[in-house]
């Protein structure tokens, strides 16, 4: 291919190759990554196919297709990925935020809209394995009254996490820690919160090595294989949670559908009442949700199904 090949050209070319590897969405892939090579937008490359891309912009998309026809993610191969309307930095070192991860912050705002946040320190929010800290960003963005305490047990994670909350000027109510669950550095002892979310682990071993090669080869395992089960990190999480959990504080996780039962049966064993599960995009079971009992602010409540 010559640098005299214009847009249209190399639209052409790039959407040719990914749909011989039998991607689902070709023509909008090679857009999306002339998009970032040239640095214009996808309407400008479709409003005006006959500009030619510099050389160097152009060696770049022709990389990055080749890149994207072997499995990489999009998201790693751009660098970012919009989550609840929040463009992030994502790398190979945090999972590709989810549309299906969403549905959990959506439910973790409504379950906040409906409490009366405490006057002295407003909601405090534990985000627990919070990867590229789509969630507790998320979160911190939508409900000015919470802060948010992002944990990942990886360095490499939580460095991204606190360039995307610098990015969102949201440093000052998202402190993001390194550590083990609740074992984190800077992590007050003795601090309750009002809502704990969690993105865990939850693929199961069998169950791994059918995942699609964008996940299984090139996303962080650490991140993705939750043991036999799939539920070894969540099954430490839900005591540690059930324990930190102010009285009418929730706890919501999400998980896969097969593990709903049993992750209802471990949230009431630890104590929480009100267990409920919650439906994703497709109405497949996706999140099981648990309240602590006890006082609870006015208006409060459980996550809508």
């Amino acid at each position: 291919m010559s640098n005299r090949e214009n847009t249209a050209d190399l639209l052409r070319w790039g959407a040719t190759e990914l749909r011989a590897m039998g991607l689902d969405f070709p023509r909008l892939e090679a857009e999306l990554l002339l998009a970032n090579a040239t640095g214009r937008s996808r309407h400008h490359l479709i409003v005006n196919p006959d500009e030619q891309p510099s050389y160097a912009a152009a060696a770049q998309y022709r990389r990055d297709v080749l890149r994207r026809a072997g499995h990489e993610p999009l998201a790693y191969i751009t660098g970012q990925k919009e989550f609840m309307s929040l463009l992030l930095e994502v790398s190979p070192d945090v999972l590709v935020p989810r549309p299906d991860t969403e549905t959990l912050v959506e439910q973790a705002l409504a379950f906040l809209a409906g409490q009366a946040p405490p006057e002295d320190q407003g909601f405090q929010v534990a985000d627990i394995g919070t990867g590229s800290g789509a969630i507790g960003l998320a979160i911190a963005h939508y409900c000015p009254d919470a802060t948010v305490w992002a944990i990942d047990i990886s360095p490499a994670a939580a460095a991204v996490a606190r360039r995307n909350s610098r990015r969102h000027g949201l440093s000052a109510r998202v402190n993001v820690l390194v550590g083990d669950l609740f074992d984190a550095h800077g992590l007050p002892d003795d601090l309750c919160f009002d809502l704990v979310v969690a993105n865990l682990p939850y693929v199961p071993t069998r169950a791994f090595e059918a995942l699609a090669p964008e996940i299984a080869v090139f996303e962080p395992r650490v991140a993705l294989h939750g043991g036999k089960d799939g539920l070894d990190v969540i099954r430490r999480l839900v005591p540690q949670a059930a324990s930190r959990l102010k009285g009418g504080g929730a706890l919501g996780l999400e998980c896969d559908p097969e593990q709903c039962t049993l992750l209802t049966e471990l949230l009431g064993q630890a104590g929480l009442v009100g267990v409920t599960v919650s439906t994703d995009l497709a109405g497949r079971p996706r999140t099981v949700w648990g309240s602590k009992s006890g006082a609870v602010d006015q208006g409060g409540g459980s996550p809508r199904r």
